[in-house]
């Protein structure tokens, strides 16, 4: 028997190792030489706390480590699954190459028995003649397969001896140990070829030392490491346990609540997100489908609109009834049963004028009962109302032709007294005397009069101002208008009765010359309200005075907001006039415009001036009330709405002539003006201008806020003419015959004072203009002729008009004070007008 530890001889039954003191413990078979003793945690099992040596095992003197095998090793190749020296040998997963299925000590070698007592001390120097191998020169030198296993030789040192030596080997283990160079030359791993016969890792005498052949490898499962512990503390082998059941017995970890409650959390978000989108996205849908339901409500407003406008009324009360079909709020119920009113009215009055009275009748019927339809009015009322009174007016007048046309008698109807019949009129005189301030009425004279011969035209197409109709002479006196001159040189020729057949005059001072003693009625020289029914109003309210009308003219100027078709693409998106004219429909949506314009870095008008005469035109009160100023509210409009655009910077304070570089510069989106503004302002067709915004067709225009005229020429009959046939003659060919009106439609670019022409040049798509890019406009005329009413003019308007701009002007510019300003124009127009209060 031998020293499990030391392998020192033994006698049978010896318990303890008199060399080593190791406490020996029977062979179980299973883990032989393993001892009960706690594992030291620096050696070996059973090794006392010694320090394990860097470069070997617990108690190894301070031998270097080969790079590839044990301490003291020459330099072999490491199998990369074994000790030095062993090739291709599969590593246990527990013990040395080559070793099969044996735990590894937490502590040894893999397979080494438990031992009790500390573990031999190598020697410093490895020994310079072959020794008989032990367990510790085995593990410093190679070992070869077919070596016998030979006997371990006895130690020469007592157990009193050994102490000392152990010591030493702890303090040596304890130093740091210097690394000798190898003794031969490194052999990289993996040298060795795969078909080599690997090498042993133990040696035969180790393998002898553990009762194992040395060709055998051990056979144990991983479990059996826990078979040698529970062995040496007594328990029978039969109960160990194995691995996999003990793995079984180990309680089964619980699922943590934390994440058991975050994704419970994570579900009810997202469910409560996924919902909310549903939702969300239905509402988007929803409101999606609503707004495309009222933009196609508005185009079906806007197609019967635009049917209206272009007397295509039987069309407009189609759409307006295909709107009635949609769900629509009240107002938009007001809008379209007021649309099929005005569309009936319309019918009628043209049936009307064409002696269907009863088919008037019949529509001015279906006109009430659409109004009826809605029996609270509110945003419409106004406009419901107008057209009660059209309907009420057209009943009346269609009621009358009706009782006039059914009238049967032998005779003719009397004339009234106050109507003369122009043909028994007589020419006295020789010569026809005509003022005029310009060329323009005179040229037109010379070119459409049949019979008028004039004397010559010079080299610039200028016409003479004499000539011939029929047997008369004819005399024009041109004057201009400048400062007045042209008034007072007609003024100076009435008061002294000279000879003033022919006068023409402005509407800024037409009242003037409409009293008897200055021109004659039209009536007198037989023309009649008949002859001039088909006049647009407003025409005859300029030169009417006590409801006896003194004049007529061919013409109209109605005016309207000729704007910048570029600057309105860039800020409102579109320029397109009758989508622009919903956006400026009245002063609070033009002032939310003018808004757009001024951060858009342009200036809404030129002047403040440039809007006076839209409010002026339709003020519902006359300048003079019993003798003194009275300031109508709508020209109170006026003033506020100019001071709130000038101080927000949307346009300027200056005389409204000081207006020319809107017309050539893109700094100004819109005037407000007439169409003789395109002939003579705007620069279309000028040489010094070629390059013009006109020149382009870079406008485009639309009715604005408030329907409005500007300018007009009337031809009156002096009181005093000798030539009353020929003037009746001329007044009537040359504003009442539709004829000359179209040529001086086609050939002069005027606009007729003919409701009739104005409608149908309006639908000939031939009429476009050139400074508004090809637009045709006399529809817009049409429309926004028949709505200026001017019946409060009076003669001191004009007078008025300037000073009170001038004035307001040193208002807008920081000048004075509302009040001074005021004061100073009412100081100004009593010294102008000195009958005034």
């Amino acid at each position: 028997m031998f020293c499990v530890n030391c392998g020192s001889p033994m006698k049978d039954g010896e318990m303890f190792c008199i060399r080593c003191g190791m406490k020996q413990i029977p062979n179980n078979g299973i883990n032989p030489g393993m001892s009960g003793r706690p594992v030291s945690p620096y050696g070996n099992p059973g090794m006392p706390n010694q320090p394990m040596s860097p470069y070997g095992a617990p108690g190894m003197a301070n031998q270097p480590m080969s790079p590839y095998g044990a301490p003291g090793m020459p330099n072999q190749p490491m199998s990369p699954y074994g000790a030095p020296g062993m090739v291709n040998q599969p590593m246990s997963p527990y013990g040395a190459p080559g070793m099969v299925n044996q735990p590894m000590s937490p502590y040894g070698n893999p397979g080494m028995p438990a031992q009790n007592a500390p573990m031999q001390p190598m020697p410093q120097q490895a020994p310079q003649q072959p020794v008989q191998a032990t367990a510790q020169t085995a593990a410093a030198q190679p070992v070869q397969q077919t070596a016998p296993a030979q006997p371990v030789a006895q130690p020469t040192q007592t157990p009193a001896q050994a102490a000392p030596a152990a010591q030493s080997t702890l303090a040596q283990a304890a130093q740091p140990i210097q690394q000798t160079a190898p003794a031969q030359p490194e052999q990289p791993p993996f040298a060795q070829s795969a078909s080599e016969e690997p090498t042993q890792v133990l040696s035969n005498n180790a393998a002898a030392r553990q009762s194992v052949p040395p060709t055998v490898g051990i056979t144990q499962t991983a479990d059996i490491f826990n078979v040698n512990a529970k062995t040496a503390q007594g328990v029978p082998p039969t109960e160990v346990t194995p691995k996999s059941v003990l793995e079984e017995e180990k309680p089964k970890k619980k699922f943590p609540w934390w994440i058991i409650a975050i994704a419970v959390g994570v579900l009810i978000i997202g469910g409560a997100a996924g919902v909310f989108f549903f939702f969300r996205s239905q509402k988007v849908k929803e409101e999606k489908a609503e707004e495309e339901r009222l933009e196609a409500i508005q185009q079906l407003f806007d197609n019967a609109d635009d049917f209206y406008e272009s007397k295509k009324y039987e069309q407009a009360i189609s759409e307006y009834k295909d709107v009635l079909n949609e769900e629509l709020t009240d107002d938009d119920i007001e809008r379209a049963y007021l649309g099929i009113a005005k569309s009936y009215v319309g019918m009628a009055n043209e049936a009307s004028n064409n002696g269907d009275y009863d088919v008037a009748l019949g529509y001015y019927k279906d006109a009430e009962n659409a109004l009826s339809q809605v029996k609270e009015w509110s945003t419409y009322k106004k406009k419901m109302e107008s057209c009660e009174k059209d309907i009420e007016k057209g009943r009346k007048n269609a009621e009358s032709g009706k009782e006039s046309k059914t009238i049967v008698t032998s005779e003719p109807a009397p004339i009234p007294s106050t109507v003369v019949d122009r043909y028994s009129l007589q020419d006295t005189g020789d010569t026809l005397t005509i003022y005029v301030w310009n060329d323009e009425w005179k040229n037109f004279f010379w070119k459409y009069m049949p019979g008028a011969v004039y004397d010559y035209l010079d080299d610039a197409y200028r016409y003479s101002d004499t000539g011939k109709l029929g047997d008369l002479d004819v005399v024009f006196k041109v004057v201009p208008s400048t400062d007045g001159a042209y008034q007072d040189s007609l003024d100076k020729a009435i008061r002294n009765g000279e000879d003033v057949d022919i006068f023409l005059v402005e509407a800024d001072y037409a009242q003037k010359y409409t009293v008897d003693g200055i021109a004659l009625p039209m009536k007198e020289i037989g023309i009649t309200d008949a002859d001039m029914a088909d006049q647009y109003a407003y025409t005859q309210q300029v030169v009417t005075n006590g409801g006896v009308i003194y004049g007529s003219s061919w013409q109209t100027c109605i005016s309207g907001m000729i704007y910048n078709r570029a600057i309105a693409k860039q800020v409102l998106g579109t320029d397109d006039p009758a989508s622009i004219q919903a956006m400026v429909s009245d002063w609070d949506k033009y002032e939310e415009v003018a808004g757009k314009m001024k951060n858009a870095g342009y200036k809404m008008t030129p002047r403040a001036s440039t809007t006076y005469r839209v409010f002026a035109n339709n003020m519902s009160t006359p300048w003079i009330v019993n003798g003194s100023i009275n300031l109508d509210d709508n020209v109170k409009k006026w003033v506020d709405m100019s001071k709130r655009m000038v101080d927000a910077g949307q346009t300027n304070t200056g005389d409204l002539w000081n207006t020319g570089d809107a017309f050539y510069s893109n700094t100004t989106f819109c005037v407000f003006g007439p169409a003789w503004y395109f002939d003579y302002c705007m620069g279309y067709d000028d040489y010094d201008q070629v390059d013009s915004i006109a020149d382009k067709g870079g406008w485009a225009f639309c009715e604005g806020p408030q329907a409005h005229f500007w300018g007009g020429t009337w031809l009156c009959v002096g009181a005093q003419s000798d030539n009353l046939r020929t003037c009746s003659d001329i007044i009537y060919t040359m504003t009442l015959d539709k004829d000359i009106l179209k040529k001086l439609v086609e050939n002069e670019n005027q606009n007729p004072n003919s409701k009739e022409l104005m409608y149908q040049y309006g639908n000939d798509a031939t009429m476009g203009n050139m400074v508004l890019g090809g637009q045709n406009y006399y529809s817009v005329l049409a429309s926004a002729g028949s709505k200026i009413d001017v019946s409060t003019m009076t003669e001191k308007d004009m007078v008025l008009n300037d000073q009170f701009q001038l004035a307001m002007d040193k208002y807008f510019s920081g000048q004075l004070s509302y009040d001074d300003a005021y004061a100073e124009f009412e100081k100004k127009a009593k010294e102008l007008i000195p009958t005034l209060n």
